[in-house]
Formats: structure tokens, sequence, C-alpha cells
């Protein structure tokens, strides 16, 4: 689920996603989930990739909102 959910996010092209969006998209419009399977997920994928939910390098929170992907990580924070 970790690597659809990354494909889908990068997929986006940095554009914010809201967990709607990315539980039909992933999981499929008729799938009835927990409220915080996507953020569970995500949390997953963060600790797979080494990224920290304080300093993003790869997937930011948008407080209210969703979900970013970060298209390009030069190393610098």
């Amino acid at each position: 689920m970790e690597q659809s959910l990354l494909y889908y996010l990068a997929a986006s092209g940095g554009r914010v996603v809201t967990r709607d969006e990315i539980l039909d998209a992933v999981w499929g419009a008729d799938f009835v989930a927990d409220s915080n399977l996507v953020d569970r997920h995500i949390r997953n994928l963060r600790a797979k990739l080494q990224n920290d939910w304080r300093r993003p390098r790869f997937v930011a929170t948008v407080p209210g909102q969703g979900y970013r992907f970060i298209p390009t990580y030069s190393g610098a924070l």
C-alpha cells in the first residue's frame, strides 16, 4: 500500500491531495475506511523513507488540507 501511496503522491506533481482523494485513488471509491487509515500509511511510508514529519524531505503535511509530495530533494534543509 505504501508503494501505491507514494506513486499517487508523486504523480500529483507537488499538488496538495486530500485524504479523500488518496482513499479513492489508492483504495478505491467503494472502500470504507477508518478515519486515520491514510495517516497510518503516510506514517509507515515516512518511516521507510526515513522522512521526519517535522522537516519533511518527501511527504509534507498541509494542515487542514492533506498531503503534498516534495518533488526534489537537495539535501540542504
